[in-house]
């Protein structure tokens, strides 16, 4: 043996000698010898700094550490380098998914692994694909110690993908989507509709992109819909053990993930949740006075089935039994109601039959409803009404309506409230039988953010006010001048569902013309009564004329149903025999989508 020959024998076994032999597991599962510690290519690298990687559609080799296995339920499992291999480009995410779709392969945490897979971007998410050659080439490496998440951040964390992350003592601002996919949205305290609390235009603008960093979906590791359980709160959701806006989370370990157009984080943890904002029993009020007067959006209270609540009779009852919970909780003296059928005032009629049920719960049973001299309010499906105790309180004269016909006019000789677009205003004078003083309740439900009205020049500006907000401007003008020419030198409480939030036009145009919202009045902040895309707000209000305001001693809305998952309420799609029994409860949870807002007034002075 030549002296050259023992000198590259001896190289070559020095080689081999610090590189480490493992179990290689191919596609057919067959074992062979493989060199670990070569070349590979670095997840940051394939990340890249960009939202694409520079590497799609190009078969790569990767060694990393294994950092969650979620396979059963997203065909697939997370990578991570270890952290002694991992760059210094902040900008460059150090994780990855790998998509294994019909064909798991054997993993375990903490794993190093080495493998050969082609890169892809899906829907906006980098990952390997098809990985093959599978070996194990360490067990037992530590796992790299999780990113602590700060909101909001300061861009898209592009740069965590597939990167392990932990939360802490994060405010829960979206439950809608809990009950069907298991997720929900979390963020840096509360967060409120831009218009809730900036001036409409460039201020709202700049609220909603502050609001988009200020987010992190928490998901539940499967991409199954309607999961059997759902593990928020850890001993898993019911119509008991509710997870709320504004709970707080924290979560010691999850992987960053990306789908439907969201960052989320699928949890390697079990999550821990602190109620924060527990289940109010009623409205709480500073003081009762001797007269409440609330306002309550019932959700479509229909007793004509199949067609905008209840799809059948088994349904209606759920329905009915939540609603009439809520209202006879709210311990009101007078109620404006929203979204009741507009099938008439008989006995037959969906409000005669929400008056009877709600007078079964009532030992006076003293219950009525207000009955306007028409058959029928407007041609929407859905009309405003009033109910109230007759012990506490009596009409005086009949109902009057604000529709087009006797709307006040603009310069053009147009009427300024639409009834083909809201809903027609409905008010009542009262006797406060205690007191002997009469005063007056307007109810109103204008035209939904959501609704066409293009064909009234009236598109979505883009401010933050949403569609049709100048045809709720309008309708806001003319309520103040019907009531003020109407009723004048009275008592006047406005309420209703404007489908406007604080600082909108609406609310800008009562205010010019002497209605005040109370809860401004009252310096009551973070006010909301409904929960819109993880942010909250107030569409439904109070509000009085100066003749009123002195007799108001407090306002509230009580939380019972925007903070709530919507799989608690009386619906039974999608869901199994045992969910229909495991998330219901004739309780007034999730009775509508609204909260209600109740009114103290003391009437004939001050307590």
């Amino acid at each position: 043996m030549s002296n050259n020959f023992q000198r590259l024998s001896v190289a070559l076994l020095t080689i081999f000698s610090t590189q480490v032999i493992s179990s290689e597991i191919d596609s057919g599962n067959h074992a062979k010898n493989i060199i670990c510690s070569g070349k590979s290519h670095a997840i940051s690298h394939i990340q890249g700094n960009s939202e694409s990687s520079p590497f799609v559609g190009k078969t790569v080799q990767v060694e990393a550490v294994v950092t969650a296995d979620f396979q059963e339920t997203l065909e697939g499992f997370y990578l991570q380098s270890s952290s002694a291999k991992q760059d210094a480009d902040p900008e460059t995410s150090e994780g990855i998914f790998v998509y294994t779709a019909d064909t798991p392969v054997t993993i375990a945490l903490g794993n190093l692994i080495r493998f050969s897979a082609t890169v892809e971007e899906h829907e906006g998410l980098t990952r390997l694909a098809a990985p093959s050659k599978i070996t194990v080439c360490e067990h037992s490496v530590p796992l790299p110690a999780p990113v602590k998440l700060r909101l909001p951040f300061t861009e898209e964390p592009e740069h965590l993908e597939g990167m392990r992350v932990s939360i802490n003592d994060m405010t829960v601002n979206d439950v809608y989507h809990l009950g069907r996919f298991g997720t929900i949205t979390l963020a840096n305290g509360r967060r409120f509709i831009p218009t809730q609390v900036a001036t409409p235009g460039d201020a709202a603008r700049a609220q909603a992109a502050r609001n988009n960093l200020n987010k992190i979906l928490l998901d539940d590791g499967s991409d199954k819909q309607n999961p059997e359980f759902i593990p928020y709160p850890a001993t898993g959701l019911s119509a008991q053990t509710p997870l709320r806006v504004g709970d707080k989370l924290s979560l010691e370990s999850g992987v960053m993930h990306y789908a439907s157009n969201n960052y989320r984080i699928h949890p390697v943890s079990q999550a821990k949740v602190v109620k924060a904002n527990p289940r109010p029993e009623m409205p709480e009020l500073t003081s009762q006075g001797n007269l409440k007067v609330a306002s309550f959006n019932v959700l479509n209270y229909f007793t004509t089935m199949d067609k905008r609540g209840a799809d059948n009779e088994k349904e209606f009852a759920r329905q009915q039994a939540k609603t009439i919970a809520a209202l006879a909780a709210l311990d009101a003296d007078i109620i404006g109601l929203m979204e009741v059928e507009n099938n008439g005032f008989t006995q037959q009629g969906a409000l005669a039959n929400l008056v009877a049920a709600l007078n079964k719960t009532n030992s006076a049973k003293d219950w009525q409803f207000v009955k306007p001299t028409v058959k029928q309010i407007g041609t929407d499906s859905i009309m405003v009404a009033i109910i109230y105790r007759e012990s506490v309180v009596n009409p005086v004269n009949a109902a009057a309506i604000l529709d087009s016909t006797n709307s006040s006019k603009d310069a053009n000789g147009r009427p300024l409230y639409l009834d083909t677009k809201n809903r027609p205003t409905l008010a009542q004078k009262f006797l406060h039988i205690e007191s002997g003083e009469h005063f007056v309740v307007s109810v109103s439900h204008l035209k939904s953010k959501g609704s066409n009205c293009n064909d009234l020049g009236d598109p979505n500006m883009q401010d933050g006010q949403g569609n049709c907000n100048l045809t709720r401007t309008r309708a806001a003008k003319a309520i103040a001048h019907w009531l003020n020419t109407e009723f004048k030198e009275e008592a006047i409480i406005s309420i209703g569902d404007l489908n406007a939030y604080a600082k909108e036009d609406p609310l800008m145009a009562l205010s010019e013309g002497g209605f005040i919202e109370l809860f401004h009045h009252l310096q009551k902040e973070k006010a909301y009564s409904y929960v819109f895309a993880g942010q909250s707000g107030q569409l439904d209000h109070a509000l009085a004329n100066e003749a009123m305001l002195n007799k108001v001693l407090d306002v509230t809305e009580w939380h019972i149903n925007t903070d709530e998952p919507i799989i608690l309420d009386y619906n039974m799609e999608h869901k199994t025999e045992a969910q229909l029994e495991h998330y219901y409860s004739a309780d007034p949870y999730r009775s509508s989508d609204h909260d209600p807002v109740v009114i103290a007034l003391q009437m004939g002075g001050k307590e």
